[in-house]
């Protein structure tokens, strides 16, 4: 959360001078009149989101705090438990193993911005990418790692070559763009 005062620049219609937790977060509108702010987003709560795992609203805000921990050590490992470099992890065994990864890399005057660009393998889900409405120009990046979704796809990688698992990804991956409308009646 932030919580200071500093000193902005003239960004999407704001003007110069101190930005506060309540300053506009322009161009965010949360009704015809009124641009959210960052003291208006501490929470997703008001947005009904949540993570999977992390349903928020069952827990005290310290257990919350645990479970959070708990789910991401899950998912990522302690600090100490793997060490990463070039896209490459050690086993406890210490052999390597090969992470996978989608890389998008678009121009956004290509695309009906705003928009995302799903990645599926075979009919699992592996990411998303969502390009707001400003800029309406420039270019956009996203990584989307893939070991979950290959794993939930049925895509064997261990004892494979990278030029295999490759091979068998061009022929299960699905690449959707989907234009976001407004369904406010603001």
């Amino acid at each position: 959360m932030f919580t200071g005062t500093v000193p902005g620049e003239a960004v999407f219609g704001t003007p110069n001078g101190d930005v506060t937790p309540d300053t506009p977060l322009k161009p965010f509108q949360k009704d015809k009149n009124t641009f959210w702010t960052n003291k208006m987003t501490e929470s997703t709560r008001p947005f009904g989101y949540t993570y999977p795992g992390l349903e928020d609203w069952k827990y005290s805000k310290d257990e919350l705090s645990k479970r959070t921990i708990a789910l991401v050590n899950g998912l990522y490992g302690k600090p100490a438990a793997a060490t990463r470099a070039r896209g490459l992890r050690r086993r406890a065994d210490n052999s390597t193993l090969t992470d996978y990864a989608v890389r998008i890399a678009v121009d956004r005057a290509d695309l009906p911005v705003p928009c995302s660009i799903e990645v599926r393998i075979g009919d699992v889900v592996a990411g998303e990418y969502a390009l707001l409405s400003m800029p309406k120009t420039g270019s956009g990046s996203a990584s989307i790692p893939l070991q979950r979704a290959l794993q939930g796809a049925g895509v064997v990688v261990d004892g494979r070559t990278a030029e295999e698992v490759v091979a068998e990804l061009e022929g299960k991956m699905k690449i959707a763009v989907r234009k976001m409308v407004s369904l406010s009646s603001t």
